[in-house]
C-alpha cells in the first residue's frame, strides 16, 4: 500500500467516524424535535377545540380534525360523546374542557417513527455521499500533496539506476515543508556531487603524485640491474628510500587532513604565545629565504596575545603558510601578528604575483594546485591542512590577494580566556 493510499484510508476512517458521530447526534436531535413536535400538536389541537367548543359545544367540537392527530371528546368516565376523529391511537393526553367533558388527543407512534425513518434515510444517503466524495477528494488531494515526495523517490531511483548524478527534483514552490524538503534534498545532491568530483580529482592527483616516485624507483632499479655494480645498487636503494619517504609523507599528510576535516584531529592544547611561534618559524625558514635570495621579515609581533592551542599543530600551520609564501614571493615575505575582536591572526604576506580571482575559492581544497603552482613541488595539501588545523582550534583562515598587492594569508584563532590563560610554556 502506497503512502497516498494509507493517507486516504486514514482520512476516510476519520471521515467515517465523523459521519457516525453526526448520525448519533442527529438521532438525539430528531428525538428531541419529535417530542417538541408532539407537544406543539397537542397544544394547537387543544387551543382549536377549546375555541370551537366554547362557541358551539360538543356538536361543533366534534368536527375538528388535524392530520396525524386522533381527537376524542368524552365524558369524565371516558365514554365518547362524539365519534373520534383521526387515525390509530398513540400516547394520549387528556384535558378537561368543562366539569363533565374531556378532550383526549393522541399522536400515533407511527407518525413519529416515520419521521425518524425519513431522517435516517436522508442521513444515510447524505452520509454515504459525503464519505465517497470525501474519500475521492482526499485521494486526489493527497496525491497532489505527495507529488514532491514521489519526485524525490523517482530522482533518487534515476541516480541509483543510471548513475546520472546531475538529476534534480523540480521544486514545487509551495512555500511549505515539502518545498523545504525538496530544496534540502537538491542541496544534498549538489554537495554529494561536489564531494564525488573532489574525490575523483583527489584520486587523479594522488595517482599522479605517487606515479612519479614509483617511476623513479623503477628507473633507478633498472639502471642498477643493468650496470650490476655495487655503487649503482646503493644509489638505487637510496633513491627508493627517498621516494618511499616522500610517498609516506604524502599519505601521512592526507590521513592527518582527513582526521582534521572529520573533527578527529588530536590536539594537545595549552596556552601559547603566538609571538614565540612566529619567531621559531622565521628562524627555521631564514636559510630557505637566503637560498632563494629572498628577504624573510618579522613585522608587528606584539607579545601577550595568548591563544589556547596545540603548539606543534600551530607551528605546522604557520610553516605551511611560510613555505607557500616563499615559493611565490618575488623579493620578500613578512610574518606578523594582529588582534581583532577577541581573535589573534598569524599572517604571512608575500609580494608575489597574487592568486587569480577564479582560483581563490579553491586554494584551500585538498590536492588543488593552481596554474602558478603546477610547475613547483608539492601535493596541494598545505593550505587545506592549514584550514583544517584552524577549524579544529575553532578558528578560520582568510585570504587577501591581488595582482598589485601580492597575497596575505591569515590564520585566526580565538584568544585564550582569562581563566585558562597562564604563563605560556615553551614546547619541549
Amino acid at each position: 500500500m502506497t503512502l497516498a493510499q494509507r493517507l486516504a484510508l486514514w482520512y476516510g476512517t476519520v471521515l467515517l467516524v465523523i459521519v457516525l458521530l453526526g448520525a448519533g447526534v442527529t438521532e438525539l436531535v430528531a428525538r428531541r424535535l419529535a417530542a417538541q413536535r408532539r407537544t406543539e400538536l397537542h397544544e394547537r389541537v387543544e387551543t382549536e377545540v377549546r375555541r370551537i367548543y366554547g362557541a358551539g359545544g360538543t356538536v361543533a367540537a366534534q368536527h375538528v380534525a388535524v392530520r396525524g392527530v386522533t381527537i376524542r371528546i368524552t365524558d369524565a368516565a371516558g365514554h365518547d360523546l362524539a365519534p373520534p376523529r383521526g387515525g390509530p391511537s398513540g400516547l394520549e393526553v387528556a384535558t378537561r374542557l368543562d366539569e363533565d367533558t374531556w378532550l383526549r388527543t393522541s399522536i400515533p407512534d407511527e407518525t413519529v417513527l416515520a419521521t425518524r425513518r425519513d431522517a435516517r434515510r436522508a442521513l444515510l444517503g447524505g452520509g454515504l455521499a459525503v464519505l465517497v466524495l470525501g474519500l475521492a477528494g482526499g485521494l486526489v488531494v493527497t496525491r497532489r500533496a505527495l507529488e514532491p515526495i514521489r519526485d524525490v523517490a523517482e530522482t533518487a531511483r534515476t541516480i541509483v539506476e543510471t548513475g546520472v548524478a546531475d538529476a534534480r527534483v523540480p521544486r514545487p514552490h509551495t512555500g511549505d515543508d515539502l518545498d523545504s524538503m525538496v530544496e534540502l534534498f537538491n542541496r544534498l545532491l549538489d554537495t554529494q556531487a561536489d564531494m564525488v568530483e573532489q574525490m575523483r580529482s583527489s584520486l587523479d592527483n594522488i595517482g599522479h603524485d605517487l606515479r612519479t616516485p614509483l617511476t623513479r624507483i623503477r628507473a633507478a632499479a633498472e639502471i642498477a640491474l643493468d650496470r650490476g655494480d655495487r655503487e649503482a645498487l646503493e644509489s638505487a636503494l637510496e633513491t627508493a628510500l627517498e621516494e618511499a619517504a616522500a610517498s609516506e609523507q604524502l599519505l601521512t599528510c592526507l590521513l592527518d587532513l582527513t582526521r582534521a576535516e572529520a573533527g578527529m584531529l588530536h590536539l594537545q592544547r595549552r596556552p601559547v604565545d603566538p609571538a614565540d611561534v612566529v619567531g621559531r618559524i622565521a628562524a627555521l625558514y631564514e636559510h630557505v629565504a637566503d637560498e632563494r635570495s629572498l628577504t624573510l621579515e618579522v613585522g608587528a609581533c606584539p607579545r601577550g596575545l595568548v591563544v589556547d592551542a596545540d603548539p606543534t599543530r600551530l607551528e605546522q600551520a604557520l610553516a605551511n603558510l611560510a613555505d607557500n609564501a616563499l615559493r611565490f614571493a618575488r623579493s620578500s615575505v613578512v610574518l606578523e601578528l594582529t588582534a581583532d575582536d577577541g581573535r589573534v591572526g598569524l599572517s604571512v604576506h608575500d609580494d608575489g604575483p597574487g592568486i587569480p580571482e577564479h582560483e581563490q575559492g579553491r586554494v584551500f581544497e585538498r590536492l588543488y594546485r593552481g596554474d602558478q603552482s603546477r610547475s613547483s613541488s608539492g601535493a596541494g595539501l598545505g593550505l587545506a591542512m592549514v584550514r583544517a588545523i584552524a577549524v579544529a582550534h575553532g578558528g578560520d583562515v582568510t585570504l587577501d590577494s591581488g595582482p598589485e598587492r601580492g597575497t596575505t594569508l591569515s590564520l585566526w584563532l580565538p584568544r585564550a580566556s582569562e581563566e585558562s590563560r597562564a604563563a605560556p610554556e615553551e614546547p619541549g
